[in-house]
């Protein structure tokens, strides 16, 4: 192999690791009913984190002796809780967007329930959203009284107790 032909393998193969970096976790944005703009960002996975995050969320749930926890979807970072309850479930949105309370410190989530078409309200049935605010995660109530449908982070959709979750139970309802 010349040194020449070295280079230029490299070459060709640094943008090829850029352009992989970029899209990897790219950033864009979505609207909320009342068109206030959201930012998201798009993540990707890899079969060894997928395999890792179901284990650690198996052991969780055992660790914990919970009961009620039943996995609706596979572990993804594709979407988050906040994505799921507030863009998915609402709109139809699409399953990859990952959604974070702030943005470089600066309110994101809360953008759905600031001067938007949510109050809130101490009332839940079912399909209201709920949001944890202690542990900055966000949930769907079911037609079941106490059992809510909440993606745990890279984890799993879940179907759960309120208080069977890896996030804090103190909720606020929107």
């Amino acid at each position: 192999m010349k040194p020449n032909d070295y280079i230029f393998r490299n070459l060709v193969f640094i943008p090829f690791l850029m352009l992989t970096a970029i899209t990897a976790n790219s950033q864009g944005t979505i609207q909320t009913p009342m068109g206030q703009t959201i930012s998201v960002l798009n993540n990707w996975d890899t079969a060894p984190l997928i395999a890792a995050w179901e284990a650690a969320a198996a052991a969780e749930i055992r660790r914990n002796q919970w009961t009620t926890p039943n996995k609706l979807a596979p572990a993804t970072s594709h979407y988050n809780c906040h994505s799921y309850a507030w863009n998915v479930v609402e709109a139809g949105g699409s399953l990859n967007k990952w959604m974070n309370q702030t943005v470089d410190g600066n309110p994101n989530l809360s953008k759905y329930w600031t001067n938007d078409a949510y109050i809130s309200t101490s009332n839940t049935g079912n399909h209201e959203k709920i949001f944890y605010s202690s542990g900055d995660h966000s949930a769907i109530t079911t037609a079941t009284t106490g059992i809510v449908q909440s993606k745990w982070g890279y984890w799993g959709l879940y179907e759960h107790a309120i208080a069977e979750c890896i996030f804090n139970s103190s909720v606020m309802s929107t």
